[in-house]
């Protein structure tokens, strides 16, 4: 088979130095790095291959009751009328026996939740072992989860049959040995029953550890994580306000609040389609409950995320006081004028002016001090000048490797932070195993050859290419990611388009290769959980049936 390098003029001529000057809309280089974007470089220290087999690993008197489950990482098991729960993810038994109703619901955070009944109390197990609740049994039952305050955080919601309400948060915390262990937080909103009753955690906007509970009627509540009110508040209300807008940041909920007014009203803030209004703002310390009005010089359009902003931007000192809002300008003759983005800082003044599309916050900064923007797919040197306008091809930074993925069609390339081509397009694909290593994949034509990127001496380059595999021409492969950190599989498939050839890596290593009939599952959790695994099912024709195989990982 013949290998091809091609490097098509209409790419080259998207890779050319512009010279132009840094963004506009960027008036302070300190602001961009306050607000880089930030890539968590995880990686799994070890996998290990192993056959997956209950009759072995239970004994005797067990019999599969509900297949493994991709979604679940799960097995129920029966003997003389109780069933047991057995998780992939701990290799071994959770929670007690039981011969009632059970319910599994999936995790991204601890594998899956298993609901059961056992005679009259009921258990909610995490799939990493952990007993989340014990009580009566529920008649409902929802999970919600999310990462706040750099934590994987789980609520559960239940009602039991004589209307009990279970309201409960858990945060996922290091233990002493270093496992991913369940502490559930203090304060929950069954001490604000209304079904109204709405939660935000106040981290992202520079309160760490406090929670604002609006209970559905404007009265708030500020709390800490042992379920102490820190300060309580009212929302100001305006019974014929309109195009109220609110958002957070820097410790202060700020919002503004347009009251129509008489037609023959002389004094107002601005006019619009025929009617004059009064424009309202007001500042909330959140910390202490304290109320200040203000007159705003400017119209709320469109918060970035929603009404409430979204997270903070940092400013230049890396404070979280300020948020990106649309706006419309009020001129001194109370007339709108066009609409600008803006930020917007905790006083409720605007901070910034951004001219142009390009933002603060999308900028991640690269090994040599050079900017790469992952919103408009542009590489800029260390004074943010533009070097090279990347946005007719996907683009993509890699922080392992500190290099960018470049995409046209089936065609893949590898790019320096310089804009040298590490990498040519080519017939290729090309993957990084991990966020955390310098190592990338590329599969060619003819072999599947591994690299190591390094930056020594103000120059990027590679290293002698590592041979993995050499392709036959039996197949058509494919390089596939079977887990974010470190698991990768070579995928063959025959001209008849079956699974026929598989060679599972971890980073470098070879787990395993296998031909035959294969299905592929996967199921991977968070290395700060501890645990993970990849699972295989296996018939290689040769009359022994079908065999599971995993791989286990280790944090």
């Amino acid at each position: 088979m013949k290998r091809t390098i091609f490097l098509p003029m209409a790419l080259a001529l998207l890779l050319v130095s512009c010279g132009d000057e840094g963004p506009q809309s960027v008036a302070d280089k300190a602001l961009v790095d306050a607000n880089l974007v930030s890539y968590d470089l995880r990686s799994y220290s070890a996998a290990t291959k192993e056959s997956f087999d209950l009759s072995l690993a239970l004994g005797s008197g067990y019999a599969v009751e509900e297949d493994l489950s991709v979604t679940r990482g799960a097995v129920v098991l029966e003997s003389v009328g109780e069933q047991r729960v057995y998780s992939l993810y701990v290799g071994g038994l959770i929670g007690t026996s039981f011969a009632g109703n059970y319910a599994f619901y999936q995790s991204s955070i601890a594998g899956f939740y298993v609901y059961y009944e056992s005679d009259a109390s009921s258990h909610i197990y995490d799939g990493l072992g952990n007993e989340l609740y014990e009580g009566n049994p529920l008649l409902s039952l929802s999970f919600t989860e999310g990462y706040a305050n750099r934590q994987h955080e789980v609520r559960i919601i239940g009602t039991s049959a004589s209307g009990e309400q279970v309201d409960m948060t858990y945060c996922y915390v290091p233990s002493e040995e270093g496992e991913m262990v369940p502490v559930e937080v203090g304060w929950t909103l069954t001490q604000f029953p209304s079904d109204s009753s709405v939660a935000y955690d106040l981290s992202p906007y520079g309160l760490e550890g406090l929670a604002l509970v609006n209970n559905g009627s404007g009265d708030c509540y500020v709390i800490d994580g042992s379920g102490n009110i820190q300060s309580s508040f009212a929302l100001p209300k305006y019974p014929y306000g309109q195009s109220e807008r609110q958002y957070m940041t820097g410790g202060r909920l700020v919002g503004q609040v347009s009251i129509p007014l008489l037609e023959d009203a002389a004094d107002y803030s601005y006019f619009l389609n025929g009617t004059k209004y009064d424009l309202i703002g007001y500042r909330i310390d959140l910390l202490s409950g304290a109320i200040e009005s203000f007159e705003p010089d400017y119209l709320i359009k469109e918060m970035r995320l929603g009404d409430m902003g979204g997270p903070a931007i940092n400013d230049a000192n890396g404070e979280p006081n300020l948020t990106w809002a649309t706006v419309y300008k009020i001129s001194g003759q109370r007339a709108l004028t066009s609409e600008v983005n803006v930020l917007l800082d905790c006083d409720g003044g605007i901070a910034y002016e951004l001219t142009g599309n390009i933002t603060p916050w999308g900028f991640a900064k690269m090994g040599n001090g050079s900017y790469f923007n992952v919103d408009t797919r542009s590489l800029y040197d260390e004074n943010l000048i533009l070097t090279h306008d990347l946005s007719g091809l996907s683009a993509t930074y890699l922080p392992g490797p500190d290099a960018i993925l470049l995409e046209s069609g089936t065609m893949e390339a590898l790019l320096s932070p310089d804009g040298d081509f590490l990498i040519p397009f080519a017939e290729q694909a090309i993957v990084t195993p991990s966020n955390a290593e310098d190592l990338v994949y590329c599969l060619g034509n003819e072999t599947l050859v591994s690299y190591e990127v390094a930056y020594e001496e103000g120059v990027y380059s590679l290293s002698e290419p590592t041979l993995l595999k050499n392709l036959t021409e039996s197949y058509s492969y494919a390089l596939a990611a079977s887990g974010p950190y470190g698991l990768y599989s070579l995928i063959g498939r025959s001209e008849a388009g079956i699974v026929a050839s598989l060679d599972v890596y971890f980073k470098n290593d070879l787990l395993d290769s296998r031909t035959g009939i294969l299905s592929i599952e996967t199921t991977y959790k968070d290395p700060y959980l501890g645990h993970g695994y990849v699972r295989m099912d296996v018939d290689e024709g040769i009359g022994e049936g079908t065999k599971t195989f995993l791989y286990r990982f280790e944090a």
